[in-house]
């Protein structure tokens, strides 16, 4: 998605986080970064064969919350889908944001998609061309200390939420 934004004519640092948040263990225990990373590293990239170990998701997860709380950051967009995937990630990072000490001094905004014209079928924003994205800007949105809190609130609950790892679908309810 950098490569298309920096297409479209955006300049600035980009930093795609991606966590599928939507899947495996959320908690809120003190090893919470250690646990995601042993989760990506033995469900979902053993899978497809990469080797990274869990050291190394857990250092990169790391160094990408360094630098969204690096302070020279004074304005940061977030461009996130409709989706869970998307979802759950933005309210990570805006819950993470919350704990800065200088995130009021910081102009946060989120482009937020769930749809485009002329797509009768809407998948996400790498599927826009150029000037698609560059149209997206202008619907830019703010976010407040209301919106942070409630951020945090919901990190909060997903994350006390006592689920198995998995649930066989025999067994989910309806």
């Amino acid at each position: 998605m950098a490569q298309r934004l920096a297409q479209a004519g955006f300049h600035g640092d980009f930093l795609p986080f991606i966590d599928p948040y939507c899947m495996g263990p959320l908690t809120a225990a003190p090893d919470f970064e250690r646990q995601r990373a042993e989760y990506i590293r033995q469900y979902l990239l053993s899978e497809i064969g990469d080797p990274r170990t869990t050291h190394d998701i857990q250092t990169e997860t790391a160094d990408k919350l360094v630098q969204l709380a690096n302070p020279e950051y004074r304005r940061l967009v977030f461009w996130v889908e409709h989706d869970n995937y998307d979802q759950l990630m933005l309210i990570r990072l805006l819950a993470y944001l919350a704990t800065l000490p200088d995130v009021a001094d910081r102009q946060l905004e989120i482009i937020e998609v769930n749809h485009f014209p002329g797509n009768t079928r809407f998948i996400g924003l790498g599927q826009l061309p150029a000037e698609g994205l560059r149209s997206l800007w202008q619907h830019r949105r703010s976010v407040d200390s209301v919106t942070l809190e409630k951020a945090s609130e919901l990190w909060q609950g997903f994350c006390s939420l006592i689920l198995p790892r998995c649930l066989p679908c025999s067994m989910l309810p309806g």
